[in-house]
């Protein structure tokens, strides 16, 4: 049953339309996405099998990771080299092993840490500054409302019942979902270390 809900909730993202100035990196219009929706797959299937306590909710797909590897908080780089994914051949990239600074510097909390969420961003689409697809903004309130839906359906799918903001977008949203969840700063701009202060006061909410 939860393979089956997993493929849908991919199938669904993949036929989501999407405003100007953003990338449905899961469309069909594109063949190097199969790449994308694999990887989300995959990822769904392992975390399914680890059964998450907690989501770890952020903002949305940077140029550099999600939006390449279809899986949130990686990179490319992330796929071939961590313990988590490497070796499993499930794993696919499509360009040279990439690497992007904020899923980094997330692994490197997790492994300290030692507890894996489930994540996913308050908008799964890659949102970038008009005229520059190699970019990244932040997803508007009609991007959010959008992202709304795939929060809720992922929230049933693993029953989660425990949440974490990463970032101001992320916190509002589960707000707006009447969840209340502790902000945590992202490791973006600067962030990595308050990025790893707020996972480390709240990594109770793992057990």
């Amino acid at each position: 049953m939860s393979s089956r809900r997993i493929l849908a909730f991919v199938e669904e993202l993949a036929h989501q339309k999407v405003f100007e100035n953003t990338t449905n990196q899961f469309s069909h219009t594109l063949a190097s996405n199969e790449i994308r929706r694999n990887n989300l797959i995959q990822y769904f299937l392992l975390m399914y099998k680890l059964k998450p306590k907690v989501l770890l909710v952020s903002e949305a797909p940077g140029y550099l990771g999600m939006k390449l590897t279809g899986v949130p908080f990686s990179s490319e780089r992330t796929l071939i080299t961590h313990p988590f994914y490497s070796g499993k051949k499930q794993f696919k990239i499509e360009f040279n092993g990439i690497t992007e600074p904020s899923a980094t510097i997330v692994w490197n909390v997790l492994d300290s840490v030692g507890h894996v969420p489930l994540m996913f961003p308050a908008f799964p689409f890659h949102p970038n500054k008009a005229g520059d697809p190699k970019s990244n903004r932040p997803p508007t309130d009609e991007e959010l409302l959008i992202g709304e839906k795939y929060l809720r359906e992922l929230i049933e799918i693993f029953s989660i019942k425990k949440f974490l903001a990463v970032g101001r977008k992320a916190e509002s949203t589960l707000l707006k979902m009447r969840i209340v969840a502790p902000y945590i700063r992202h490791p973006a701009n600067g962030g990595s270390s308050k990025f790893r202060k707020g996972l480390e006061e709240h990594q109770r909410m793992f057990y």
